[in-house]
């Protein structure tokens, strides 16, 4: 049976770290204001102390096989979060355009990159279907050099230290794993999720680019969330 009721306005916005997310969002956030209510993923403060701890732990640990357990059990915290906030508790006033900065796929993504097990249940068990995914990805080269050479060293990376007491970086994922990996994860879920019906319309949009919002914002408009 078609639900007729009147629900409030999802749009996702995706893609890797860096990428300008949450750029975006603020942007649209200075312009339309009030109007605009954004959700961050991890979303449940003891999930995200819980993943806090996790990646502490990682990086104390050499063994690679660990390091892989630990990361499972950390995705398996994002779906858990992702699959409470399925409930739609969060999303209940139709005068506002809710913005999620990230949602499952992200989950899904990373997991892939990071060699962890792709459980189907990470997409099965998601029913919010945001009216419009914005997926900010990277074609222009310079602007993949630009991200490569700005990428800050924290970000997917853990300090693990050698048996002989020497602490080495282990970059999780590095710039050009997620460049050229990530994207093409992305992009190839989004077909997927669009098949599935679990998405139904999803964009493409340059990143790190002077008109990114703008774009942003045209496809809004024309599809009638602002």
């Amino acid at each position: 049976m078609k639900d007729h009721r009147i629900l409030p306005k999802v749009v996702l916005l995706e893609g890797i770290n860096r990428v300008g997310k949450t750029t975006v969002i603020n942007q649209f956030k200075e312009i339309y204001g009030k109007q605009i209510q954004v959700i961050k993923f991890p979303y449940s403060r003891k999930i995200v102390a819980k993943i806090v701890f996790l990646y502490r732990e990682i990086s104390k640990m050499s063994d690679p096989h660990k390091i892989l357990n630990y990361l499972e059990i950390i995705h398996q915290l994002f779906d858990l979060d992702f699959r409470q906030f399925c409930t739609l508790r969060d999303i209940h006033d139709v005068s506002k355009v809710y913005f999620l900065d990230r949602y499952y796929p992200s989950n899904y993504v990373y997991a892939y990159m990071h060699g962890v097990s792709i459980n189907p249940v990470w997409i099965e068990s998601h029913y919010l279907k945001p009216d419009v995914v914005l997926l900010l990805r990277i074609t222009e080269q310079e602007n993949k050099n630009r991200l490569i050479r700005e990428f800050p060293v924290y970000d997917n990376a853990v300090w693990v230290e050698t048996e002989e007491g020497i602490a080495n970086e282990v970059q999780l994922l590095t710039p050009q794993q997620m460049i050229k990996q990530g994207q093409e994860q992305y992009q190839e879920l989004m077909y997927r999720l669009e098949s599935e019906k679990k998405i139904e319309k999803w964009f493409g949009v340059e990143a790190l680019e002077e008109t990114t919002f703008r774009e942003c914002e045209r496809i809004l408009i024309r599809h009638g969330i602002l």
